[in-house]
């Protein structure tokens, strides 16, 4: 938004609305405006377009869209045997097979145009993931118990890390250049877990 002329102006009395209570939130009385009235009367029109439409192009890197459809199949056992007179096993084994198919959905300039064209792009990818997991407990004599458990886990990159744009620049002050983008190839991050307690209870 910019003001009409780049001025700044008093706002006229027939804009003001009586002013919102706020007391309880404890924070007393807060400027109340039509501010529909004063977008018309100190602003410049709002005009809004796409990258495609003429004298828009630099929002290309601004307009994208991701998608991801994610189908998850698993199967888990139960475990519930005793190893010995005084030993107890309890616990699971599962496996999880995730299928993921992500996308974007962007715009690229090619400045070697006159004037600049601007063009849509997608791109993405799809994988399977197997994610195995097991978890034990080993109840013990006395109230005690030993915990473990061992899985691989999945972590996906973020929207806007998938995004298939890109946005570069110049910094005329520093003489640096800069930019930004994402790659809606990318993996996830995988890793494995482990978790091992021992506990006692107390009764």
């Amino acid at each position: 938004l910019s003001t009409i002329g780049g001025g700044y102006y008093q706002i006229d009395q027939q804009f003001l609305l009586r002013n919102t209570n706020l007391n309880y939130a404890d924070a007393g009385q807060a400027l109340a405006l039509n501010v529909n009235g004063v977008l018309r009367e100190y602003y410049n029109p709002v005009v809004w377009g796409t990258p495609q439409t003429p004298g828009f192009d630099y929002l290309a890197g601004k307009f994208w869209t991701v998608e991801e459809e994610v189908i998850t199949a698993y199967v888990r056992g139960d475990l519930n045997h005793d190893i010995s007179d005084s030993v107890s096993l309890r616990g699971n084994v599962g496996l999880q097979v995730i299928y993921t198919d992500q996308s974007s959905d962007s715009f690229r300039v090619d400045t070697g145009t006159n004037p600049d064209s601007v063009f849509e792009i997608t791109d993405g990818k799809d994988y399977t993931d197997v994610l195995p997991q097991i978890n034990l407990a080993f109840i013990l004599p006395d109230s005690q118990a030993v915990r473990v458990g061992i899985s691989q886990q999945l972590a996906r990159a973020r929207m806007d890390q998938l995004k298939a744009t890109e946005e570069s620049g110049f910094n005329f002050a520093t003489g640096e250049p800069g930019g930004s983008g994402g790659n809606p190839r990318l993996d996830p991050w995988k890793a494995w877990a482990l978790d091992v307690s021992y506990e006692k209870y107390f009764y």
